[in-house]
């Protein structure tokens, strides 16, 4: 776990699991095994990332949205809420929906 993090209340985080400098995870939020949490993302209420998931620098995750296993996520990603991502994501901007898919830039 790097410097400058935030874990909020209620939240688990799965072994192996690496949170570089600067992260913060809200409340009721679930970070399971061997995830790569990148600098400075952000993890809002009740979203869950499921184990072996890299996730690029500068990400954000709005409520309640998720991660399905196996995944990379490059730099510079917002996912909007009630989303879930379940495949690679490669592009920088913003992601919504079931499955998500990319709406607009960054």
């Amino acid at each position: 776990i790097g410097k400058g993090i935030f874990i909020g209340s209620f939240s688990s985080m799965g072994y192996h699991s690496e949170i570089q400098n600067h992260c913060w995870i809200e409340c009721y939020s679930m970070v399971s095994h061997h995830v790569s949490l990148g600098k400075g993302s952000v993890i809002h209420a009740g979203t869950l990332i499921a184990g072996r998931t890299i996730i690029g620098e500068y990400c954000t995750f709005n409520f309640k949205s998720s991660v399905i296993n196996n995944v990379t996520i490059t730099d510079h990603v917002t996912v909007g809420a009630l989303s879930n991502v379940t495949k690679d994501i490669t592009q920088p901007g913003k992601y919504a929906g079931t499955p998500a898919r990319r709406v607009s830039d960054c």
